[in-house]
């Protein structure tokens, strides 16, 4: 036999809301975790992490504008991307996605845009990344060839989720 449970909303025992329900059966999560960021202040250079400076989403607070990295504050499945240009056009560009430190078993996704050359176009790196990760665990974007842009938003992205 099926049962029904009706509720407008799921709390903590300590009175945290969880989630809500409205009339329509939509679901909110009030205290969701996540992301989306962009860099204004300039070009960065290999050698660097790729700090997005000005965050329009910090659900959670888990993205720290200053070092470029967002913090799992739980245990879960978290999902990242980004998307930025090239901003060396006549070489190889590269950018990663690092857990923790810039070591190579910490490395968790790379991608390369080269135009072989070509001074009159540019390429943008695109990464998504799902995975399982605990809390305090810090993951980044590290630019390790060429240069990517930095001074308009909307080449600039760089954001992720909590997925449960």
């Amino acid at each position: 036999m099926a049962s029904t449970i009706k509720v407008n909303e799921i709390q903590h025992t300590g009175g945290t809301t969880a989630l809500t329900i409205d009339s329509s059966g939509r679901i909110a999560k009030p205290n969701m975790v996540a992301f989306q960021s962009n860099r204004t202040a300039g070009a960065v250079t290999a050698g660097n992490i790729y700090v997005c400076n000005n965050a329009t989403l910090n659900k959670g607070n888990a993205y720290n504008t200053s070092t470029g990295k967002f913090t799992c504050p739980v245990d879960g499945v978290y999902a990242f991307y980004c998307s930025i240009l090239s901003a060396n056009n006549a070489i190889a560009n590269d950018l990663q996605l690092y857990k923790n430190s810039t070591t190579s078993s910490n490395l968790l996704m790379r991608s390369r845009v080269d135009n072989g050359g070509d001074t009159d176009s540019y390429a943008s790196v695109n990464l998504h990344y799902t995975h399982e990760f605990s809390a305090g665990d810090t993951i980044y974007l590290h630019v390790t060839a060429g240069s990517f842009f930095g001074t308009d938003y909307s080449w600039t992205q760089f954001g992720g989720r909590l997925i449960g």
